[in-house]
């Protein structure tokens, strides 16, 4: 079940196969695979051509850096990713009673790679829509800084 809430994928029976799913993570700081600690990641849609994920810092006082590929062996391609920015002034300027309603407005990137990295910073999280192009690439065990 973890990984089909994280990667994308659904549970796969070991016999000798591997595992396919639409997303792999890397802690970028520790250049070792997986999700770094303090951090979750839950995949809520998988099209086609279109992934659905939110990443999120749960650290209060570390900042956290995630490298996300395209398949778990780099063969498919990442060709757009939009996030939500935040435009709205939080918290609110001194001495006012509440915060203001946070405003944000999407943003988009067209990295046309096989990953990317994502930093988080203390205690939050983002929602990434992302374009894939499958099985563009050929499979390969590379790790994604070399």
């Amino acid at each position: 079940m973890l990984i089909q809430l994280t990667m994308g994928a659904p549970q796969f029976l070991y016999n000798g196969g591997l595992l396919m799913a639409p997303l792999r993570y890397f802690d970028a700081e520790r250049k070792r695979p997986g999700l770094p600690s303090d951090t979750a990641a839950l995949v809520s849609r998988v099209t086609g051509d279109e992934v659905d994920v939110e990443l999120v810092n749960t650290s209060t006082w570390e900042a956290k850096r995630i490298i996300v590929q395209s398949g778990t062996l780099a063969e498919h391609r990442f060709t757009r990713i939009a996030y939500d920015r935040m435009v709205s002034e939080y918290p609110s300027g001194v001495g006012t009673y509440a915060a203001p309603n946070l405003e944000t407005e999407e943003e988009t990137a067209a990295p046309d790679a096989t990953s990317f990295e994502v930093a988080l910073p203390p205690g939050t999280r983002v929602r990434l829509k992302i374009g894939i192009e499958r099985c563009v690439n050929d499979p390969t065990y590379r790790f994604p800084w070399g």
